[in-house]
């Protein structure tokens, strides 16, 4: 009789910790999109999974999305949607917990200067380099309007303290093979 009960509670215990570690992940996944929407860039770092400020600091990181976001040629902004995420498997690797996740996302891009006949090259260019689902060009307001599902990287480990951190899975998948080792890679299927 005590081998069915002590089954059922580690089972118990298995499940509900899952639970609860699937809830904190959605939680802070919506935390991260909100984040992005505000374009509050300090929050959006502290979010980051720290083993990507090795490659560039966290100044150089926000100097870099701060140009990228609003500089002389344009002016990029998220536009709240409903993110519809969708998460994976949770899964340990070593002393580490993944989840790859995806979420609605849509931007403007605002050009301060017509784009003229090259906006039909650079709406090409963005479909293909971004694979966006849709992509439109308004040539009154010089703004094209992406759409694409963006796909990230939750980790929960030592250097976050085991929460949920995050980094974004490019379409290339070069930052995620700078951070992290092959098996972990190809357990994950993202390779």
């Amino acid at each position: 009789m005590k081998k069915p009960i002590t089954l059922f509670l580690v089972l118990a215990s298995f499940i509900f910790g899952f639970a609860q570690n699937l809830k904190a992940l959605q939680t802070d996944a919506q935390i991260m999109y909100d984040n992005a929407i505000t374009l509050d860039l300090d929050k959006i770092l502290d979010q980051t999974y720290p083993k990507v400020f090795e490659i560039a600091s966290r100044e150089q990181m926000k100097d870099v999305l701060n140009e990228a976001f609003n500089n002389e040629a344009m002016t990029i902004r998220l536009v709240k949607i409903d993110p519809k995420f969708t998460f994976g498997e949770i899964k340990k690797i070593g002393n580490q917990t993944f989840c790859v996740f995806e979420h609605e996302n849509k931007m403007t891009m605002a050009f301060k200067e017509d784009m003229g006949e090259s906006a039909e090259m650079m709406l090409e260019m963005i479909k293909e380099s971004m694979g966006a689902s849709e992509a439109t060009y308004d040539d009154k307001t010089f703004t094209f309007t992406i759409q694409k599902r963006a796909k990230v990287l939750a980790v929960s480990d030592e250097l976050t303290n085991n929460t949920w951190k995050f980094v974004n899975i490019e379409k290339d998948g070069s930052l995620i093979q700078m951070l992290f080792d092959e098996t972990i890679i190809k357990q994950l299927g993202l390779n």
